[in-house]
């Protein structure tokens, strides 16, 4: 009897480890997120650089305008370009690529500072900073579903996409605190700018990791062991009208978010505002977004994932409305104001910034079980292609001041969309959960083992 006893153990261990998903977390995915999120923030300093001062900038290497949106539209070519190699490269080689692409944006950053005001080394630099973001996107959406376990996952990714927005207002800060109207103190700022982006190649190198021992959920598990290639899955997406359909909208949201501090600093240029005050208008957009974010996070955190279309329809209508109203302001306001601009501003940061996570999470809980950095891609890629054609078509001639109303006309059918047809399946959730209630008839048949056992 006693060996038979010894048998009911060893099998209740024996499906009691690998059953129960959330146990013998290891810490270290909180340091890769560290690393992450470092990687994306240092990433969008350095594309910002001299965006933030363009007065300065220009003067600094002798070129024009046109020149200078170059070093912004640069970054978003190449990840439109090569955004499916970099994020194949996160499915594959997670830690591989995350050091080498950490290690070249430090090294793309300290050869900036000593190439001075040669534009030709400085644009080079923009682009081996471009080349070695394009994996960053994947990075961010992977590790919290590879990382962590099921009730953590919706605010990690949060705070994993955040990291970019967090960036752009220091990208957009720094340079107007040290610079400001002063183009011989552009090396100072490229020097703090290249330590900067050498702390997330350190983190890498010392914390990085390709996968935890033990999958954190069960999702994480079917990511795992799924054996079919990152292009395959690529074409099983691009066959389903209601995943093409989600992209382009929430594409269109992303490129417009991205493409506002380039528009707002080509209109707010004639105004005559300062740097810092122009910047402190970005850091307003920027800010108010990520805390509109959390707020709906920890809101989701408390009501459940279910209630994620109810919050993108409200996001998304704060967003269309408040690029009417900033249309609106730079039309018939003949000298608007700091203070009107900065509240239009935070009220479109609200909207559009914290749209991010609760789109993504949307189609990573819609396409399950495809591989969250591939089912986000495509929409990545679309932001950058309306991205590009959005700021350039709002600032040109043609248009005048009506640049926000062109934004606005882009983001109307992304919002008749999100408000009339698109829907969130959430195949992801219900499969950990029907988990969990397997993970519970095990456990208690275990016991119940265990107990009739020990009666005998």
């Amino acid at each position: 009897m006693k060996d038979n006893k010894e048998s009911i153990k060893d099998a209740g261990n024996s499906c009691y480890h690998p059953m129960r998903f959330g146990e013998a977390l290891e810490s270290r995915g909180w340091l890769i997120l560290l690393s992450v999120f470092s990687f994306y923030v240092s990433s969008a300093i350095g594309w910002l650089t001299y965006n933030a001062t363009t007065g300065p900038s220009m003067r600094y290497f002798n070129i024009t305008a046109d020149q200078l949106l170059f070093f912004t539209d640069v970054n978003m070519y190449i990840c439109l370009l090569l955004s499916f190699v970099g994020c194949w490269l996160a499915y594959k080689y997670f830690k591989v690529s995350l050091i080498v692409c950490t290690f070249v944006n430090g090294l793309a950053a300290w050869i900036r500072y000593l190439g001075g005001s040669n534009y030709m080394i400085a644009l080079l630099c923009q682009i081996l900073i471009g080349l070695a973001a394009i994996p960053l996107f994947g990075f961010a959406i992977l590790v919290p579903d590879r990382w962590f376990p099921t009730k953590e996952r919706f605010a990690v990714n949060s705070l994993s996409v955040f990291a970019n927005y967090v960036g752009w207002t220091l990208g957009g800060l720094i340079p107007c605190f040290i610079v400001e109207d002063d183009e011989t103190k552009i090396p100072q700022n490229t020097k703090v700018q290249a330590i900067l982006l050498t702390i997330p190649f350190i983190l890498a190198v010392t914390f990085g990791k390709e996968r935890p021992n033990v999958p954190p959920s069960y999702s994480a598990l079917v990511k795992q062991i799924d054996n079919k290639s990152f292009w395959k899955q690529l074409k099983t997406l691009l066959k389903t009208r209601r995943f093409i359909g989600s992209s382009l909208c929430f594409g269109i949201v992303l490129g417009l978010s991205n493409s506002i501090p380039t528009t707002n600093g080509i209109f707010m240029d004639p105004l005559q505002l300062s740097y810092l005050n122009q910047g402190l208008i970005t850091a307003g957009y920027v800010v108010t977004g990520l805390i509109s974010g959390l707020i709906g996070t920890f809101w989701i955190e408390k009501k459940g994932l279910k209630n994620i279309d109810f919050i993108l329809k409200i996001l998304l209508s704060i967003s269309f409305f408040s690029l009417i109203a900033l249309g609106v302001v730079f039309v018939y306001v003949e000298n608007p104001n700091m203070l009107l601009i900065l509240i239009c501003n935070c009220v479109l940061g609200i909207g559009l910034i914290g749209f991010m996570p609760f789109g993504c999470s949307s189609i990573i809980e819609s396409n399950f079980p495809i591989q969250e950095a591939v089912s986000t891609n495509v929409m990545s890629s679309l932001a950058n292609i309306l991205s590009i054609m959005a700021s350039h078509l709002s600032v040109t001639s043609f248009v005048g001041k009506g640049g926000y109303l062109v934004l606005a006309g882009f983001m109307l059918p992304a919002w008749i969309y999100s408000m009339f047809f698109h829907k969130t399946e959430f195949k992801k959730q219900e499969a950990d959960e029907k988990h969990q209630d397997i993970d519970k008839e095990v456990e208690n048949s275990k016991l119940y083992g265990l107990n009739s056992s020990e009666k005998n």
